[in-house]
């Protein structure tokens, strides 16, 4: 077997998964996509729902070394670094079909769980040394409580994510990420950074328009 199958087999099944949903993607059509038989697909993973299982996993331990890469940076301050961050989560939710995380509940709650610990216990614990450095750095105000803040942020991330029953009518998860985003931000920025965080979003393309 070629080593690097099992990672093609996972990328082609990532991609549609996203582009298509969770239940509308068989085996046999990811076989046709990565232009092997079945019974190869059969040989790296058991069955669909290891595949999902491992898949999601490989896309949240990426999702996790490129935050925590951002994060250690020194070059911009920890304002920055949030709208660094975000934009990648908004170009991910704009490609992101919406039965993903419908499918994921009802059908893969195993793997709908790798989610929920990542919210938990990664993001969690980011966001929280995120405002902890913005306000030593005098960019979050010093009233700010970190603890409470990182948890309902995390919190309001989370039930975007889950929402598989339209809670916002038709407005798209990726533009209410943006909101949810500015809205976190301008409760926990110091008065004089309010239009630096205008020129940032513009900067990286976190409009909603």
């Amino acid at each position: 077997m070629r080593p690097f199958m099992k990672e093609k087999i996972k990328q082609i099944a990532l991609e549609m998964f996203m582009k298509y949903g969770l239940k509308s993607v068989s085996m046999d059509d990811i076989a046709r996509a990565a232009g092997v038989s079945k019974k190869t697909i059969y040989q790296h993973v058991t069955d669909k729902q290891t595949l999902v299982h491992e898949t999601l996993k490989d896309f949240l331990c990426e999702d996790q070394e490129f935050m925590s890469k951002e994060l250690d940076r020194t070059d911009y301050d920890a304002l920055e670094k949030m709208v660094v961050i975000a934009q990648k989560g908004f170009e991910m939710l704009k490609r992101i079909r919406p039965t993903v995380t419908y499918d994921l509940q009802k059908y893969y709650p195993e793997s709908w769980n790798l989610i929920q610990e990542h919210h938990i216990n990664f993001m969690q614990k980011k966001i929280f040394a995120n405002i902890e450095s913005g306000i030593t750095q005098g960019v979050y105000r010093s009233n700010v409580n970190p603890d409470i803040i990182s948890k309902i942020y995390v919190q309001n991330i989370t039930s975007i994510v889950a929402d598989s029953e339209s809670k916002f009518g038709a407005l798209d998860k990726a533009i209410i990420f943006v909101q949810q985003l500015v809205y976190h931000l301008y409760g926990i920025i110091s008065y004089q950074h309010y239009t630096r965080l205008d020129s940032l979003t513009n900067k990286y393309n976190l409009t909603t328009n």
